[in-house]
């Protein structure tokens, strides 16, 4: 309750509230930084709700590519989190860090800090290439599509995620 209340005071309105999970919130918020920058991730650890819809891919010069479209798909996601105060997130997370350092540790992690892993997994998503749009992308045999890019399709799903955004998105989000 205390988190969802610290949270409701940074965002502007309840659009971007309604983007997060509620229950176990410091839980997910702290599951869901811990694993951005993993090849993979189960649903279940994340904050935030599914995407809507599905991947909008157009027909390239080489196949298919993410489609200009699919940033809309993004964009209330986005919105969100760069209209965050980053003086008051930081107000936020320092009041509540005894409960997210406690979450960390319920992770199996008894000897480490949240805020370095924090500091680690921003640092990693800052290193998240800026490919020339738009990417292509091909489906896989269980019908998912990849990144034609090899090096593109081994990047961690914090990673992958800021290449699915438009590059205004992306410069946004790595800029807050």
């Amino acid at each position: 309750t205390a988190a969802w209340t610290a949270l409701s005071g940074l965002f502007q309105g309840e659009s971007g509230l309604a983007l997060l999970l509620r229950d176990h919130l410091i839980q997910r918020l702290v599951t869901h930084v811990d694993n951005l920058d993993k090849t993979s991730v189960p649903p279940s650890a994340l904050a935030t709700r599914p995407l809507p819809g599905n991947l909008q891919v157009e027909a390239g010069g080489n196949g298919e590519q993410i489609a200009a479209g699919n940033a809309a798909r993004y964009a209330p996601y986005v919105q969100a989190f760069t209209a965050l105060d980053p003086a008051a997130a930081g107000t936020a997370y320092r009041r509540l860090y005894p409960l997210i350092q406690r979450a960390y540790v319920d992770l199996g992690r008894p000897q480490g800090y949240f805020n370095d892993r924090l500091v680690a997994v921003i640092d990693h998503l800052l290193e998240t290439p800026e490919p020339a749009r738009p990417l292509a992308v091909v489906r896989d045999e269980r019908g998912r599509y990849r990144f034609v890019d090899p090096d593109l399709q081994s990047r961690s799903v914090g990673q992958k995620a800021l290449l699915r955004l438009d590059a205004t998105q992306e410069r946004a989000v790595k800029q807050q």
